[in-house]
């Protein structure tokens, strides 16, 4: 089993071109356009998703990565391009096609990266804030809130 685990490693970085456009297009769908957009946020949150695949129980992340895996080849063969490489409104179009897909597994797929890159997103920008906040002197935050 540990040898097994070893090796899923670096297959989780195989698809990290896949989780980044994935998450890429979850997070610009919810918070595109908004003052919760930063792409800081954005780029931390790849990088927790990629790790949390890569910490799962070796026969869960085994399914993730060749899901994903397997989710980046279907776009290849219908599209002439692998999800990574398509441009941001194709590949909404395309996790929406299996979000709203007739197999559990691919509403499952869909709701992991949702659920779980907006629940990352979120704690990343609440960290932020308050890193922000607390940057800011005391006297300046009072007079921003109106108090002198």
């Amino acid at each position: 089993m540990r040898r097994l685990a070893g090796r899923l490693r670096p297959r989780a970085r195989q698809v990290r071109a896949t989780v980044e456009a994935i998450v890429d297009t979850v997070i610009r769908h919810e918070f595109g356009g908004t003052a919760l957009f930063r792409e800081d946020a954005l780029d931390w949150t790849v990088e927790v998703m990629v790790g949390r695949i890569e910490l799962m129980p070796s026969f869960l992340s085994l399914g993730m990565v060749a899901l994903t895996a397997l989710f980046d080849r279907l776009a290849q063969a219908r599209t002439g391009r692998r999800f990574h490489a398509l441009p941001a409104d194709r590949r909404a179009a395309l996790f929406d096609g299996w979000r709203r897909g007739p197999v559990s597994f691919m509403r499952d797929f869909t709701d992991f990266y949702t659920k779980m890159g907006i629940f990352v997103y979120c704690a990343r920008i609440e960290e932020l804030a308050a890193e922000e906040a607390a940057a800011v002197p005391l006297r300046r935050r009072a007079r921003v809130r109106g108090v002198s």
